[in-house]
């Protein structure tokens, strides 16, 4: 029932992120694929559109093999994960998200930095860590 919820608001909130193109990517001479900007947008606690910065590290197989949707899925998964992560989800304020690929582990690994409140109402930056596999299924929070 938790997942199917979870799918649920991904799929609603899909529609209000900017989503990355491939046309983002910018190729290095070693060929890896890095995207690095302040452009994109995703939801807040509030549902509102924020500026996030974006830093992605891969190579063209890895997003041939997963595709452009599957990484914008995983993304907003994760910065869905650490709104409703927080006790008090209306203070989240995304601010970075960086998603690389590790050939050693086969997997994803995406960070996302914040701003929220904590418990006596003082704001913190803090950071959230997900796996996902080589297929972009979600695997799990570190």
């Amino acid at each position: 029932m938790k997942k199917l919820i979870l799918l649920l608001l991904i799929v609603f909130t899909s529609s209000y992120s900017q989503n990355i193109k491939i046309t983002d990517f910018e190729k290095k001479e070693n060929g890896n694929l890095v995207i690095n900007k302040k452009s994109f947008q995703y939801k807040n606690g509030d549902d509102k559109l924020v500026d996030v910065s974006v830093t992605i590290l891969t190579d063209n197989e890895k997003i041939n093999l997963i595709g452009i949707d599957k990484l914008n899925s995983m993304l907003e998964e994760s910065n869905l994960r650490t709104s409703i992560s927080l006790k008090n989800k209306n203070t989240y304020i995304p601010k970075r998200i960086t998603a690389y690929y590790s050939d050693n582990n086969k997997a994803w690994s995406i960070n996302v930095e914040f701003i929220g409140k904590n418990d006596f109402g003082v704001e913190k930056e803090a950071k959230t860590y997900f796996i996902f596999d080589s297929k972009g299924e979600f695997v799990k929070t570190l």
